[in-house]
């Protein structure tokens, strides 16, 4: 997104941007940062999604708009994992 913006392609920029939101939105289905860690354990990008306590894991509810959330940007999670 920020090459796109400095290169002058503005609407390329904000087109990631926009797409970005669901992945975003997904970081607040629940406490912060559980749906995070859950994401990064399901690619294999951290050993495990082990929140301390005060918080709490997802739940079934939650795991399911996370879900959904991440189909909705799934093109840009690929690329987000491919980058890495």
């Amino acid at each position: 997104m920020y090459e796109l913006w400095e290169a002058g392609d503005f609407d390329g920029a904000r087109d990631i941007h926009y797409r970005l939101h669901p992945l975003v939105d997904l970081l607040f289905v629940e406490t912060n940062p559980a749906p995070a860690k859950w994401v990064l354990h399901q690619q294999g990008r951290i050993a495990s999604p082990h929140v301390r306590p005060p918080l709490t894991s997802p739940t079934d509810a939650g795991l399911s708009k996370i879900r959904a959330l991440l189909a909705e940007g799934g093109d840009l999670t690929q690329q987000i994992g491919a980058a890495q």
